[in-house]
């Protein structure tokens, strides 16, 4: 084999092995059944006018979701003074299945909030990032205030 065919049969190995390891451009197409009804799922995940209480640490919560993209938390208790403070904040939102919804935002004093709202086992992932730094991750029960 001449040296010339030798490196084009390299360099032919090379490429077909780069394409290999390149993304599809279009994404396979979804499996039956599979697919979710976007509207659906948004009208099933309509949380305005619902109201929650929770706890999370030495603090008990009530969260009002005011509209889809907004709400109001109020501390009904704190160990530190800070029991009737309250904030309405401006949501992020991510429906991410049928009864599961993710809130993000930042409060005033820079502390970044990230919670999952599983309605379907009535849980909350609260994650949270403090000015500070210091991060917060908890698990919690979701008790929905009739």
């Amino acid at each position: 084999m001449t040296l010339r065919k030798a490196l084009a049969t390299a360099l032919s190995v090379v490429a077909l092995g780069a394409l290999t390891l390149m993304p599809p451009t279009n994404p396979p197409p979804a499996q039956a059944g599979t697919e979710i009804n976007t509207q659906k799922m948004k009208s099933m995940n309509t949380i305005t006018g619902r109201t929650f209480d929770y706890q999370v640490a030495d603090y008990k919560i009530r969260t009002e979701f005011l509209t889809e993209d907004k709400l109001r938390w109020t501390y009904l208790e704190a160990p530190d003074g800070q029991k009737g403070k309250t904030a309405e904040e401006k949501l992020d939102r991510r429906d991410i299945h049928y009864g599961i919804i993710l809130f993000a935002w930042t409060e005033t004093d820079g502390t970044n909030v990230v919670d999952i709202f599983d309605l379907q086992t009535m849980t909350l992932h609260a994650n949270a990032v403090m000015p500070n730094g210091k991060r917060f991750f908890t698990e919690t029960a979701l008790s929905e205030v009739k």
